[in-house]
Protein backbone atom coordinates (compact mmCIF):
# COMPACT_ATOMS: atom_id res chain seq x y z
CA UNK A 1 0.00 0.00 0.00
CA UNK A 2 2.86 2.02 0.66
CA UNK A 3 4.32 2.81 -2.74
CA UNK A 4 6.02 6.28 -2.45
CA UNK A 5 9.35 7.65 -1.18
CA UNK A 6 8.88 10.85 1.08
CA UNK A 7 10.89 12.54 3.88
CA UNK A 8 9.57 13.50 6.93
CA UNK A 9 11.01 16.37 9.20
CA UNK A 10 9.92 16.17 12.86
CA UNK A 11 10.31 18.47 15.67
CA UNK A 12 9.70 21.77 14.04
CA UNK A 13 10.41 24.83 16.19
CA UNK A 14 10.24 28.70 15.39
CA UNK A 15 13.18 30.32 14.34
CA UNK A 16 12.13 33.39 15.61
CA UNK A 17 12.44 35.12 12.42
CA UNK A 18 9.33 33.71 11.22
CA UNK A 19 10.41 30.68 10.06
CA UNK A 20 11.14 27.25 11.65
CA UNK A 21 13.83 24.99 12.62
CA UNK A 22 13.84 20.81 12.83
CA UNK A 23 15.51 17.91 13.40
CA UNK A 24 16.99 15.80 11.09
CA UNK A 25 14.65 15.04 8.20
CA UNK A 26 13.57 10.78 8.04
CA UNK A 27 13.34 8.68 4.90
CA UNK A 28 9.45 7.31 5.46
CA UNK A 29 7.47 5.35 2.74
CA UNK A 30 4.45 6.93 2.03
CA UNK A 31 1.12 6.70 -0.21
CA UNK A 32 -0.26 10.44 -0.79
CA UNK A 33 -3.88 11.21 -2.03
CA UNK A 34 -4.42 14.52 -2.98
CA UNK A 35 -8.15 15.50 -2.49
CA UNK A 36 -9.52 18.06 -0.19
CA UNK A 37 -11.28 16.29 3.43
CA UNK A 38 -12.36 17.80 6.31
CA UNK A 39 -11.02 16.98 9.38
CA UNK A 40 -11.13 17.77 13.06
CA UNK A 41 -8.56 18.83 14.64
CA UNK A 42 -8.11 18.14 18.57
CA UNK A 43 -8.95 21.32 19.79
CA UNK A 44 -12.20 20.83 18.12
CA UNK A 45 -11.34 23.26 14.94
CA UNK A 46 -12.58 21.86 11.30
CA UNK A 47 -9.74 21.73 8.85
CA UNK A 48 -9.99 21.51 5.05
CA UNK A 49 -6.84 19.21 4.05
CA UNK A 50 -4.81 19.37 0.55
CA UNK A 51 -4.10 15.81 0.86
CA UNK A 52 -4.06 12.97 2.90
CA UNK A 53 -1.23 10.48 3.39
CA UNK A 54 -0.36 7.35 4.76
CA UNK A 55 3.29 6.91 6.23
CA UNK A 56 4.71 3.60 7.63
CA UNK A 57 6.24 5.70 11.10
CA UNK A 58 4.39 6.86 13.84
CA UNK A 59 4.80 10.83 13.78
CA UNK A 60 5.76 12.68 16.85
CA UNK A 61 3.96 15.51 18.30
CA UNK A 62 6.69 18.42 19.49
CA UNK A 63 6.72 18.39 23.36
CA UNK A 64 6.22 21.78 23.24
CA UNK A 65 2.80 21.51 20.79
CA UNK A 66 4.41 23.38 18.04
CA UNK A 67 3.23 20.80 15.27
CA UNK A 68 3.75 17.26 14.03
CA UNK A 69 6.47 18.58 11.57
CA UNK A 70 6.24 18.58 7.51
CA UNK A 71 6.56 15.97 4.65
CA UNK A 72 7.71 15.86 1.55
CA UNK A 73 6.79 13.81 -1.36
CA UNK A 74 10.40 13.49 -2.68
CA UNK A 75 13.08 11.34 -1.55
CA UNK A 76 15.80 11.79 1.12
CA UNK A 77 18.21 10.43 -0.92
CA UNK A 78 17.01 13.50 -3.94
CA UNK A 79 17.08 16.16 -1.71
CA UNK A 80 20.46 18.56 -1.91
CA UNK A 81 22.48 18.37 1.47
CA UNK A 82 22.54 22.03 0.87
CA UNK A 83 18.48 22.10 1.89
CA UNK A 84 18.40 19.19 3.76
CA UNK A 85 17.21 20.73 6.74
CA UNK A 86 15.22 23.15 5.46
CA UNK A 87 11.65 21.50 4.60
CA UNK A 88 10.04 24.54 2.90
CA UNK A 89 12.93 24.53 0.35
CA UNK A 90 11.73 21.05 -0.84
CA UNK A 91 8.52 21.33 -1.12
CA UNK A 92 7.26 20.00 2.04
CA UNK A 93 3.60 20.65 3.42
CA UNK A 94 3.28 20.94 7.10
CA UNK A 95 1.37 18.29 9.01
CA UNK A 96 -1.96 19.48 10.62
CA UNK A 97 -3.87 16.08 11.98
CA UNK A 98 -2.26 12.87 12.17
CA UNK A 99 -3.61 9.80 13.64
CA UNK A 100 -2.88 6.16 14.19
CA UNK A 101 -5.21 3.43 14.29
CA UNK A 102 -4.42 -0.24 14.74
CA UNK A 103 -5.98 -2.91 13.43
CA UNK A 104 -8.65 -5.20 15.19
CA UNK A 105 -5.99 -7.60 15.80
CA UNK A 106 -4.05 -4.71 16.97
CA UNK A 107 -1.31 -5.85 15.24
CA UNK A 108 -0.75 -3.35 13.18
CA UNK A 109 -1.50 0.59 12.67
CA UNK A 110 -2.82 2.67 10.05
CA UNK A 111 -0.61 6.29 10.22
CA UNK A 112 -2.60 8.80 8.29
CA UNK A 113 -1.40 12.55 8.05
CA UNK A 114 -3.39 15.14 6.81
CA UNK A 115 -1.73 18.65 5.25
Amino acid sequence: MLTSDGTYWPSPKPDGFGGITTSVPVAVKTRWTEKQELVKLADGRDLISIAKVNVDLDLQLTKTGEGWGWLANTALTEIPAAILTNPLANGAFEIKAYRNLPTLRGTQFLRTAWL
